[in-house]
C-alpha cells in the first residue's frame, strides 16, 4: 500500500513516526482536493510522496523560524529538542 511507503519515506526524513503520519494524512487530503479537478496523476505515491516532502521542509522551516534556531536541520527533528514542534 502506498501509505506505508510515504510513511516510511517520510519518517527516514521528519525521524518521526507521528509526525510523518500527519504529513502523509495531509497529503492524501490535499489529493482528495486536487484530484478530482485536474485528474489522477500518472505516479500517485510519487505525487503523494512529493506533497508530502514539501509539508515536511513547511513544517521544518516554520519550527526554525518559532525557534530562532540557527541548528542544523536533522537536530530539530530529535526528541531532545528543546522547543517542541508546532502541530499541524
Amino acid at each position: 500500500m502506498e501509505s506505508a511507503r510515504v510513511i516510511a519515506g517520510l519518517t527516514r526524513v521528519v525521524r518521526d513516526v507521528g509526525i510523518a503520519e500527519e504529513l502523509a494524512q495531509d497529503a492524501l487530503v490535499a489529493a482528495l482536493e486536487q484530484w478530482p479537478e485536474s485528474g489522477v496523476p500518472q505516479n500517485p505515491g510519487a505525487w503523494l510522496m512529493t506533497v508530502a516532502k514539501h509539508r515536511a521542509i513547511d513544517l521544518l522551516r516554520r519550527h526554525t523560524l518559532l525557534d530562532g534556531s540557527t541548528k542544523s536541520s536533522p537536530a530539530i527533528w530529535r526528541s531532545s529538542s528543546s522547543a517542541p514542534l508546532p502541530t499541524l
